[in-house]
């Protein structure tokens, strides 16, 4: 992106679909209850807002709508959908869902008038390490991978979070020890509520709600 391999942004169309809670004999927890914080819209939309900021600017307004697709009883949504603006007006699609068997998983489309990138992720055993890059270029016509580099040390742990978790927390401390800023930062974290509470309210009012 920082290449401007795609160009003018046009669209992006991000998934994140998933069926780990897909099975109807999975019991009820509180993931499934809005009153301690459950749903897919506060436990995946997160991240995908942080990124979202991160990488392709503001969001300055939010369509949403939020379903329970798995009937079992769940008051908690398992299933969203975001439609994003963002300040530049470029559309953001976001679909996110943890009871859909053998969902692709997480992908990430951008498209741009140069040509697109997509980063997905269908290997649900492992949801960081297995990502593969794509690189369309409009002149060209044909789709390229990029390599994506995965050290030995990352690989070696059973679960693939382990390895990111811990280089956060390094970085925690290493912030703490000289007194240093490092991002994100609270002010971040709130950012990302602000548009997830939009997203709750534009469900609930069946309207746009800005940012």
């Amino acid at each position: 992106l920082k290449k401007n391999v795609v160009g003018t942004l046009r669209h992006i169309n991000i998934s994140w679909l998933t069926g780990g809670r897909a099975p109807m004999n999975i019991p009820l927890n509180w993931q499934n209850d809005l009153k301690f914080g459950g749903g897919v819209l506060f436990s995946h939309a997160p991240h995908v807002i942080d990124y979202v900021e991160r990488l392709f600017g503001k969001i300055k307004g939010v369509v949403a709508s939020l379903r329970v697709v798995k009937r079992n009883g769940a008051a908690a949504e398992d299933t969203c959908d975001l439609l994003c603006t963002l300040e530049s007006g470029v559309k953001v699609n976001i679909s996110i869902s943890n009871v859909l068997p053998n969902a692709r998983g997480h992908a990430i489309e951008v498209y741009g008038d140069k040509g697109s990138l997509s980063l997905i992720n269908s290997d649900l055993r492992n949801s960081i390490y297995e990502f593969q890059l794509f690189h369309f270029p409009l002149s060209a016509k044909k789709s390229i991978e990029i390599p994506i580099f995965v050290s030995r040390e990352a690989r070696r742990h059973a679960d693939s979070r382990l390895p990111l978790f811990m280089e956060v927390a390094k970085e925690f401390i290493s912030a703490i020890k000289r007194h240093k800023v490092r991002g994100p930062s609270f002010l971040d974290g709130l950012r990302v509520q602000e548009v997830l509470d939009a997203a709750r309210a534009s469900d609930r009012l069946k309207r746009e709600i800005s940012v």
